[in-house]
């Protein structure tokens, strides 16, 4: 299993990541907020002018916490970045665009990349766990289990 080790920063927890278009070459580096409350990931428009991403030719409408907007749905790659390794989160994904503010992050991640994961919260660290349903392995990098007991477990 393959793991993501981040830390909350007030009350945040935000990622590392690379976004890049389907089938290119490019990536680009970004932070992303991981929100379990979204069901659909955005991108900052900037990243989507950048990386030329494939527009599906529509225009959704999303509820948000403070009402109700509309975004441009995109095709894109996101990554997730750990200790010099990338780990597909998502090959081909819609997402949305998002305006562009001055904020901590350019990438809100919604459920639909967070269902494909474990994600453990544990104090001001989180840990997003991939590949399989070895939960164990994530249980012990987070401090569930010791390293003994997920041995044998």
């Amino acid at each position: 299993m393959s793991f993501v080790k981040g830390v909350c920063r007030q009350g945040k927890a935000l990622a590392e990541v690379a976004v890049g278009a389907v089938g290119g070459k490019k990536r680009l580096r970004a932070t992303a907020l991981i929100d379990t409350g979204a069901t659909m990931t955005g991108v900052a428009e900037n990243i989507v002018q950048a990386l030329e991403l494939q527009w599906l030719g529509k225009r959704e409408r999303i509820k948000l916490a403070v009402g109700e907007a509309e975004a441009a749905s995109y095709r894109a790659s996101v990554f997730f970045l750990s200790g010099g390794g990338v780990i597909p989160a998502a090959h081909e994904i819609k997402i949305l665009s998002i305006p562009a503010r001055r904020r901590e992050y350019d990438i809100l991640l919604g459920t639909d990349i967070l269902a494909k994961c474990c994600f453990v919260l544990r104090g001001d660290e989180f840990f997003l766990g991939f590949d399989g349903g070895d939960k164990t392995t994530l249980n012990a990098a987070a401090g569930f289990l010791s390293p003994r007991a997920a041995e044998s477990a």
